[in-house]
């Protein structure tokens, strides 16, 4: 089953730095296991997309599209890449690893020292990886050094607009200068683009419809 875009936002994407998941197994309920075969998962094909609504805690709602543009490319030292882009936003990159995670590129390359690299994201259920992103020089002479961690939290069933899915959860969290940000949550189901649910501290996002070509 196909689904239409209600509409399309030029709206900045609140996180647009997780996860994605490819293949798929229903329209309205996934039965597909979340990874953890130690198998590398299949990459959608150009022209897949999801949609979510994303909902602030001031009462703000929107949609946002989530793109496959490219896939099979070799990117920043990595084969099996895929190219995305969330509503008009620059493009990223996800790679597909062999033993079934799957990493997600961060360009920092327009900051001031920033340190651009790769975040792996264990949806196989290893241990959690982290990348330190940046270490900007601000104008008073004094660096921010900014750290992502990735982790493995166990598997769960998740009910959103789009329907019921097996899910790997995921925790997502920042730290400026040693200062811990309340950790992100996602949820990645195998056989979906994109993530199907997201929650922070301003914001929460859930899927209510995808197309896998």
């Amino acid at each position: 089953m196909k689904y239409t875009p209600l509409y399309r936002t030029n709206r900045p994407f609140l996180f647009a730095a997780l996860v994605f998941a490819a293949s798929l197994s229903a329209c309205n309920s996934n039965s597909t296991s979340p990874n953890g075969s130690g198998n590398p998962p299949p990459v959608p094909s150009p022209g897949s997309y999801s949609i979510f609504r994303v909902t602030t805690t001031s009462g703000n709602s929107w949609l946002d599209t989530f793109y496959v543009l490219n896939t099979g490319l070799s990117f920043a030292g990595k084969s099996n890449v895929m190219e995305y882009r969330v509503n008009q936003g620059p493009v990223g990159h996800y790679n597909y690893e062999a033993n079934g995670d799957i990493s997600h590129y961060f360009d920092e390359s327009n900051k001031v020292g920033g340190h651009s690299g790769w975040l792996r994201l264990p949806i196989a259920g290893g241990a959690r990886d982290s990348l330190t992103t940046t270490d900007t020089v601000l104008s008073s002479g004094v660096h921010n050094v900014t750290a992502v961690t990735a982790s493995y939290l166990g598997a769960e069933s998740v009910t959103v607009p789009a329907g019921t899915f097996n899910a790997v959860k995921m925790g997502y969290d920042n730290y400026s200068n040693g200062v811990h940000s309340p950790t992100v949550l996602f949820w990645v189901s195998p056989g979906i683009p994109y993530y199907v649910r997201y929650s922070n501290t301003t914001s929460s996002l859930e899927m209510i419809s995808y197309v896998v070509k």
